[in-house]
Protein backbone atom coordinates (compact mmCIF):
# COMPACT_ATOMS: atom_id res chain seq x y z
CA UNK A 1 0.00 0.00 0.00
CA UNK A 2 1.69 3.44 -0.84
CA UNK A 3 2.00 6.52 1.11
CA UNK A 4 -1.30 8.42 0.13
CA UNK A 5 -3.46 4.96 0.22
CA UNK A 6 -2.11 4.31 3.73
CA UNK A 7 -2.96 7.81 4.68
CA UNK A 8 -6.80 7.81 3.76
CA UNK A 9 -7.19 4.31 5.16
CA UNK A 10 -5.58 6.18 8.45
CA UNK A 11 -8.20 8.59 8.54
CA UNK A 12 -11.08 6.29 8.01
CA UNK A 13 -9.75 4.06 10.44
CA UNK A 14 -9.91 7.48 12.73
CA UNK A 15 -13.44 8.10 11.73
CA UNK A 16 -14.64 4.84 11.80
CA UNK A 17 -12.86 4.21 15.33
CA UNK A 18 -14.82 7.00 17.26
CA UNK A 19 -17.79 6.80 18.89
CA UNK A 20 -21.31 8.04 17.99
CA UNK A 21 -22.12 11.12 20.15
CA UNK A 22 -24.49 9.98 22.84
CA UNK A 23 -27.80 12.25 23.60
CA UNK A 24 -27.89 14.11 20.80
CA UNK A 25 -30.98 16.60 20.63
CA UNK A 26 -33.58 16.42 18.10
CA UNK A 27 -35.30 19.44 18.89
CA UNK A 28 -32.16 21.95 18.37
CA UNK A 29 -30.95 20.78 14.77
CA UNK A 30 -29.86 23.56 11.98
CA UNK A 31 -29.53 22.09 8.03
CA UNK A 32 -26.21 23.98 6.94
CA UNK A 33 -26.79 22.59 3.52
CA UNK A 34 -27.25 25.09 0.54
CA UNK A 35 -29.92 23.80 -2.52
CA UNK A 36 -28.43 22.84 -5.92
CA UNK A 37 -30.52 25.12 -7.11
CA UNK A 38 -28.99 28.27 -5.45
CA UNK A 39 -26.85 30.28 -7.90
CA UNK A 40 -24.28 30.85 -5.17
CA UNK A 41 -22.10 27.94 -5.21
CA UNK A 42 -21.02 26.92 -8.27
CA UNK A 43 -18.31 28.41 -10.50
CA UNK A 44 -20.39 29.84 -13.95
CA UNK A 45 -18.06 27.97 -16.08
CA UNK A 46 -19.45 28.36 -19.92
CA UNK A 47 -20.04 24.65 -20.59
CA UNK A 48 -21.29 23.81 -17.36
CA UNK A 49 -24.48 24.21 -15.91
CA UNK A 50 -23.79 26.23 -12.92
CA UNK A 51 -26.63 24.98 -10.59
CA UNK A 52 -29.96 22.67 -10.74
CA UNK A 53 -32.62 23.88 -12.72
CA UNK A 54 -35.51 22.10 -14.19
CA UNK A 55 -35.73 22.68 -17.87
CA UNK A 56 -38.56 24.48 -19.34
CA UNK A 57 -39.91 25.04 -23.07
CA UNK A 58 -37.26 27.00 -24.54
CA UNK A 59 -34.78 25.28 -22.70
CA UNK A 60 -35.35 22.12 -24.26
CA UNK A 61 -35.77 23.78 -27.83
CA UNK A 62 -32.78 26.05 -27.54
CA UNK A 63 -30.09 24.24 -25.46
CA UNK A 64 -31.12 20.51 -26.56
CA UNK A 65 -33.01 20.52 -29.98
CA UNK A 66 -36.22 19.05 -28.67
CA UNK A 67 -39.19 20.08 -30.35
CA UNK A 68 -41.90 20.84 -27.22
CA UNK A 69 -44.61 21.36 -29.20
CA UNK A 70 -47.41 20.51 -26.00
CA UNK A 71 -46.75 19.17 -21.91
CA UNK A 72 -45.06 16.08 -22.63
CA UNK A 73 -41.37 17.75 -22.53
CA UNK A 74 -42.33 20.15 -20.29
CA UNK A 75 -42.53 20.10 -15.99
CA UNK A 76 -46.31 19.93 -15.14
CA UNK A 77 -48.41 18.92 -12.25
CA UNK A 78 -50.52 16.11 -12.77
CA UNK A 79 -54.00 15.40 -10.26
CA UNK A 80 -53.53 11.58 -10.50
CA UNK A 81 -56.51 11.07 -7.97
CA UNK A 82 -59.08 8.60 -8.78
CA UNK A 83 -61.42 10.34 -7.02
CA UNK A 84 -62.91 13.73 -8.71
CA UNK A 85 -64.13 14.49 -4.55
CA UNK A 86 -60.54 14.82 -4.22
CA UNK A 87 -56.91 15.34 -5.39
CA UNK A 88 -53.91 13.75 -5.50
CA UNK A 89 -51.07 15.80 -7.11
CA UNK A 90 -47.63 15.22 -8.45
CA UNK A 91 -45.22 17.21 -10.06
CA UNK A 92 -43.51 15.69 -13.40
CA UNK A 93 -40.50 17.33 -13.30
CA UNK A 94 -38.80 15.97 -16.75
CA UNK A 95 -35.47 16.77 -17.23
CA UNK A 96 -32.62 18.56 -14.54
CA UNK A 97 -29.15 19.65 -15.32
CA UNK A 98 -27.19 20.44 -12.66
CA UNK A 99 -23.17 19.63 -11.85
CA UNK A 100 -22.46 17.75 -9.52
CA UNK A 101 -20.50 20.62 -7.17
CA UNK A 102 -23.79 22.79 -7.27
CA UNK A 103 -25.14 23.00 -3.38
CA UNK A 104 -23.46 21.88 -0.69
CA UNK A 105 -21.32 19.16 -2.00
CA UNK A 106 -18.10 16.89 -1.09
CA UNK A 107 -14.86 16.68 -3.49
CA UNK A 108 -14.16 13.09 -3.97
CA UNK A 109 -10.73 12.61 -5.38
CA UNK A 110 -11.26 12.39 -8.86
CA UNK A 111 -12.09 16.03 -8.92
CA UNK A 112 -8.37 16.93 -8.69
CA UNK A 113 -7.21 13.57 -10.87
CA UNK A 114 -6.45 10.91 -8.02
CA UNK A 115 -7.72 7.69 -6.79
CA UNK A 116 -9.50 6.73 -3.84
CA UNK A 117 -12.57 7.71 -2.02
CA UNK A 118 -12.99 8.96 1.20
CA UNK A 119 -14.97 7.20 4.22
CA UNK A 120 -18.99 8.55 5.14
CA UNK A 121 -17.85 8.50 8.85
CA UNK A 122 -15.20 11.24 8.33
CA UNK A 123 -18.37 13.20 7.58
CA UNK A 124 -20.30 12.47 10.64
CA UNK A 125 -19.41 12.74 14.27
CA UNK A 126 -18.22 15.96 16.19
CA UNK A 127 -17.51 19.29 14.43
CA UNK A 128 -16.36 22.72 15.88
CA UNK A 129 -17.96 25.78 13.69
CA UNK A 130 -15.22 28.04 13.65
CA UNK A 131 -16.18 31.98 13.03
CA UNK A 132 -13.68 33.63 10.83
CA UNK A 133 -15.62 36.54 9.52
CA UNK A 134 -13.97 39.31 11.88
CA UNK A 135 -10.83 37.94 10.78
CA UNK A 136 -11.07 38.32 7.25
CA UNK A 137 -10.43 41.69 4.38
CA UNK A 138 -12.19 41.29 1.23
CA UNK A 139 -10.13 39.44 -0.84
CA UNK A 140 -8.09 37.79 1.62
CA UNK A 141 -8.20 33.97 2.36
CA UNK A 142 -7.38 31.39 5.30
CA UNK A 143 -3.73 31.85 5.64
CA UNK A 144 -1.60 31.43 8.16
CA UNK A 145 -2.42 34.44 10.82
CA UNK A 146 -6.37 33.62 10.56
CA UNK A 147 -5.55 30.08 11.27
CA UNK A 148 -3.26 30.82 14.38
CA UNK A 149 -5.92 33.15 15.48
CA UNK A 150 -8.30 30.25 15.26
CA UNK A 151 -6.02 27.91 16.77
CA UNK A 152 -5.50 30.41 20.02
CA UNK A 153 -9.32 30.77 20.47
CA UNK A 154 -9.74 26.98 20.22
CA UNK A 155 -7.11 26.79 22.95
CA UNK A 156 -8.52 29.56 25.35
CA UNK A 157 -12.26 29.98 24.73
CA UNK A 158 -13.12 26.64 23.13
CA UNK A 159 -11.47 24.03 24.79
CA UNK A 160 -9.86 23.23 27.98
CA UNK A 161 -5.64 23.51 27.37
CA UNK A 162 -4.61 21.21 24.92
CA UNK A 163 -8.31 19.68 24.63
CA UNK A 164 -8.44 21.15 21.05
CA UNK A 165 -5.87 19.13 19.59
CA UNK A 166 -8.59 16.07 19.50
CA UNK A 167 -10.92 18.00 16.89
CA UNK A 168 -11.13 16.31 14.42
CA UNK A 169 -13.87 18.26 12.21
CA UNK A 170 -14.02 21.85 11.75
CA UNK A 171 -16.13 24.00 9.42
CA UNK A 172 -15.40 27.41 8.55
CA UNK A 173 -17.94 30.06 8.58
CA UNK A 174 -16.23 32.81 6.37
CA UNK A 175 -19.42 35.01 4.86
CA UNK A 176 -22.45 37.34 6.22
CA UNK A 177 -23.74 37.20 2.34
CA UNK A 178 -26.01 33.96 1.82
CA UNK A 179 -28.24 35.28 -0.60
CA UNK A 180 -26.31 37.42 -3.54
CA UNK A 181 -25.32 34.55 -5.79
CA UNK A 182 -22.54 34.04 -7.21
CA UNK A 183 -19.17 36.22 -6.42
CA UNK A 184 -15.62 35.22 -6.80
CA UNK A 185 -14.28 37.31 -3.89
CA UNK A 186 -15.36 34.56 -1.18
CA UNK A 187 -12.71 33.74 1.03
CA UNK A 188 -10.31 30.60 0.31
CA UNK A 189 -7.84 28.62 2.03
CA UNK A 190 -4.12 29.78 1.14
CA UNK A 191 -1.65 26.87 0.72
CA UNK A 192 0.20 28.16 3.79
CA UNK A 193 -3.36 28.40 5.66
CA UNK A 194 -4.07 24.86 4.84
CA UNK A 195 -0.41 23.60 5.58
CA UNK A 196 -0.82 25.69 9.31
CA UNK A 197 -4.20 24.04 10.19
CA UNK A 198 -2.84 20.54 9.25
CA UNK A 199 0.68 21.77 11.37
CA UNK A 200 -1.49 22.40 14.33
CA UNK A 201 -4.81 19.89 14.24
CA UNK A 202 -3.14 16.33 12.75
CA UNK A 203 -6.32 14.74 13.76
CA UNK A 204 -9.13 16.15 11.17
CA UNK A 205 -10.86 13.78 8.90
CA UNK A 206 -13.01 16.77 7.73
CA UNK A 207 -12.50 20.11 6.91
CA UNK A 208 -15.44 22.38 5.68
CA UNK A 209 -16.24 25.67 4.65
CA UNK A 210 -19.33 28.16 3.71
CA UNK A 211 -17.34 29.46 0.88
CA UNK A 212 -18.08 27.88 -3.09
CA UNK A 213 -14.47 26.15 -2.71
CA UNK A 214 -11.41 25.00 -0.76
CA UNK A 215 -9.73 26.50 -2.99
CA UNK A 216 -9.68 30.33 -5.30
CA UNK A 217 -10.98 30.56 -8.04
CA UNK A 218 -7.69 30.57 -10.29
CA UNK A 219 -5.59 28.29 -7.96
CA UNK A 220 -4.80 25.57 -10.39
CA UNK A 221 -3.94 22.67 -10.60
CA UNK A 222 -5.62 22.48 -7.64
CA UNK A 223 -3.51 19.32 -6.64
CA UNK A 224 -0.70 22.26 -6.11
CA UNK A 225 -3.00 24.13 -4.01
CA UNK A 226 -5.56 23.52 -0.65
CA UNK A 227 -7.40 20.61 -2.32
CA UNK A 228 -3.77 19.24 -2.26
CA UNK A 229 -2.44 19.67 1.29
CA UNK A 230 -5.81 18.32 2.77
CA UNK A 231 -5.45 15.15 0.40
CA UNK A 232 -2.16 14.41 0.72
CA UNK A 233 -3.34 14.50 4.89
CA UNK A 234 -6.32 11.95 4.22
CA UNK A 235 -8.83 14.98 4.97
CA UNK A 236 -12.01 14.86 3.45
CA UNK A 237 -13.29 18.26 2.33
CA UNK A 238 -17.03 19.38 2.24
CA UNK A 239 -18.08 23.24 -0.04
CA UNK A 240 -20.94 25.48 -0.05
CA UNK A 241 -22.38 25.27 3.83
CA UNK A 242 -24.45 27.61 5.45
CA UNK A 243 -24.52 29.04 8.79
CA UNK A 244 -26.78 31.48 8.79
CA UNK A 245 -29.29 29.19 10.49
CA UNK A 246 -27.17 29.58 13.97
CA UNK A 247 -27.37 32.95 14.11
CA UNK A 248 -25.72 36.27 12.92
CA UNK A 249 -23.50 37.00 16.58
CA UNK A 250 -19.73 36.05 16.17
CA UNK A 251 -18.90 32.77 18.00
CA UNK A 252 -17.57 29.47 17.56
CA UNK A 253 -20.36 26.15 18.35
CA UNK A 254 -19.53 22.63 19.36
CA UNK A 255 -21.98 20.43 18.05
CA UNK A 256 -22.60 17.18 16.22
CA UNK A 257 -22.35 17.01 11.97
CA UNK A 258 -24.78 14.48 10.09
CA UNK A 259 -24.50 14.09 6.43
CA UNK A 260 -26.67 12.80 4.46
CA UNK A 261 -26.02 11.78 0.47
CA UNK A 262 -27.74 13.25 -2.31
CA UNK A 263 -27.88 10.30 -4.74
CA UNK A 264 -29.40 12.58 -7.48
CA UNK A 265 -26.26 15.11 -7.02
CA UNK A 266 -23.47 12.97 -6.72
CA UNK A 267 -21.29 12.12 -9.10
CA UNK A 268 -17.77 10.95 -10.04
CA UNK A 269 -16.33 14.19 -8.57
CA UNK A 270 -18.84 15.18 -6.55
CA UNK A 271 -20.92 14.11 -3.60
CA UNK A 272 -24.37 16.14 -3.19
CA UNK A 273 -24.81 16.88 0.68
CA UNK A 274 -27.21 17.82 3.41
CA UNK A 275 -25.61 18.47 6.05
CA UNK A 276 -27.89 19.04 9.49
CA UNK A 277 -26.02 20.31 12.51
CA UNK A 278 -26.84 19.27 16.10
CA UNK A 279 -25.31 22.43 18.51
CA UNK A 280 -24.65 21.36 21.96
CA UNK A 281 -22.39 24.33 22.83
CA UNK A 282 -21.80 28.11 22.05
CA UNK A 283 -19.12 30.44 22.65
CA UNK A 284 -19.72 33.96 21.74
CA UNK A 285 -17.05 36.06 20.56
CA UNK A 286 -19.40 39.38 19.80
CA UNK A 287 -21.59 41.37 17.44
Amino acid sequence: MDTMDSRLEAKKHLANSEPLPKGVSLTRVVDISTSPSDPRISFPFPAVTPFAHTLDRADLEQELGVIAKDGTFVTQELNVSSNPEGKCVVTAGVTLRLNYHAGTHADTPAHWGAEGQFGDRQYTGKAIIADVRHLLTSGQGIDERVIDEVVATLSRRVGRGTDYLATTRILFRTTNDYDSGWTDTFAPFTKGGAKRLMGNLPGLVLVGTDAPSIDAPKASPIIDHAHGVFYGEGVALLEGLRFDGLGTNRAYHKGTLQTVWNPLMSGPDAKGAICLYHPKETVKLGK
